[in-house]
């Protein structure tokens, strides 16, 4: 009877407990209906609006079988096929490629616009895809890409760049046009400057490492390509510390920026980027115009020394004499000038002296950004003993 007794309790607490929520709900329920009436909206759980299941469309999105090891391609491939501007990019490429495109990588451009197409969002499920046909268009340029080991994706995406850069490949712009940074055409691989530099040396090296529509809906037009969306231009710059000198600002276009990583726990991108257009310090760099002051200095020397040689009793002597003493002085007067006006002007056939390596710094930064920014984060270490490790 005891134990009834508390089951009995227990009924109606939880009759009791019941009770409470309804009439809770009503309250709220009267509230809302008053609201409503007076033309206050009820809040909503969240910012967007529930839209019905009906309503809502299904987006499927197909795989790639792993050939063995291959997951470098698929990676690469899925993240290629979700940029719109890389399919309309590959589109022209493949449909109105240069005159003198190579059979290969037309190819190759045609595998991948294919491959491309069938990775974009399908209505319904699908199976998965095998590349196979694409590995073995770039296995005939490259064949360690199918041979079935562990590759380097970024090697990869260099591979489908230059190929598809030479298939859209346009007249060569002037390199000595400033109109080349502003442009959002495709420019031409390669070192750009913007100032003469003949005999200049400590030239920077590279740090860089090229389906369906255009972005506004229209079908790509036959005989023209879209721009490379993935081509940008960086500039660098080289001063000497000895001098102050700093040497024409260069230019040279990169389809993506080989990133260094510091050696810490944790970083961000940004990071990254500061230690890439961070001031390097170089001992190996020749000024151009250290090296002007050099050849003046000899120069002198040779026109004084030819002063104050004795007088030759033969005439053809005095006249060969005095033939290198004027070309002596006419070398003076231009390398002086030469360091007063512009230390790149064209000496002609003065042959510069090389000065002692002396220090200099040199800074790159990114002159014109792409449009789709492609980073690699290196995990090499260079090592004081010349040997490389891996970044853990």
């Amino acid at each position: 009877s005891y134990m009834s007794l508390l089951g009995l309790a227990g009924r109606q607490r939880g009759l009791l407990l019941l009770a409470s929520v309804s009439l809770a709900s009503l309250v709220a329920l009267r509230i809302l209906v008053s609201r409503a009436r007076s033309g206050i909206e009820a809040p909503q759980t969240s910012g967007r609006p529930r839209r019905s299941k009906k309503s809502r469309r299904k987006i499927y999105l197909r795989g790639l079988y792993n050939l063995g090891n291959t997951c470098f391609l698929n990676s690469t491939l899925q993240s290629l096929s979700a940029l719109d501007a890389v399919g309309a990019y590959v589109d022209c490429c493949a449909v109105a490629p240069s005159g003198d495109a190579s059979p290969v990588d037309v190819a190759i451009a045609a595998q991948l616009q294919h491959v491309l197409g069938l990775l974009g969002p399908q209505p319904r499920p699908v199976a998965a895809y095998s590349p196979r046909a694409l590995i073995s268009s770039l296995g005939n340029k490259s064949r360690w890409v199918a041979n079935r080991g562990e590759q380097d994706a970024q090697e990869l995406f260099q591979v489908l760049s230059s190929t598809l850069q030479a298939l859209s490949r346009g007249p060569e712009a002037s390199l000595f046009s400033l109109d080349v940074l502003a442009s959002t055409g495709s420019a031409v691989g390669g070192v750009v400057s913007t100032l003469r530099q003949p005999g200049s040396s400590g030239t920077p090296e590279r740090r860089s490492g090229s389906h369906r529509s255009f972005s506004d809906g229209s079908p790509a037009p036959s005989g023209s390509c879209a721009e490379n969306p993935f081509l940008g231009m960086a500039a660098s710059r080289t001063a000497c510390v000895l001098c102050g000198y700093t040497a024409a600002i260069r230019h040279f276009t990169f389809d993506n920026l080989s990133l260094s990583v510091p050696r810490k726990r944790s970083t961000t991108i940004e990071e990254c980027l500061a230690l890439y257009t961070v001031i390097d310090q170089l001992d190996d760099f020749k000024c151009r115009r250290c090296s002007i002051s050099a050849t003046l200095a000899q120069t002198k020397a040779d026109a004084d020394r030819c002063k104050a040689a004795p007088s030759q009793s033969v005439s053809r002597a005095k006249k060969a004499a005095a033939a290198v003493a004027e070309s002596l002085l006419e070398q003076q007067q231009r390398l002086e000038r030469a360091l007063a006006n512009d230390s790149e002007a064209d000496l002609e056939s003065i042959c510069l002296v090389a000065p002692p390596p002396g220090k200099s710094t040199r800074q790159t930064m990114v002159a014109r950004t792409p449009r789709i920014l492609v980073l690699h984060l290196s995990r090499s270490i260079f090592l004081p003993t010349g040997g490389v490790a891996k970044n853990p």
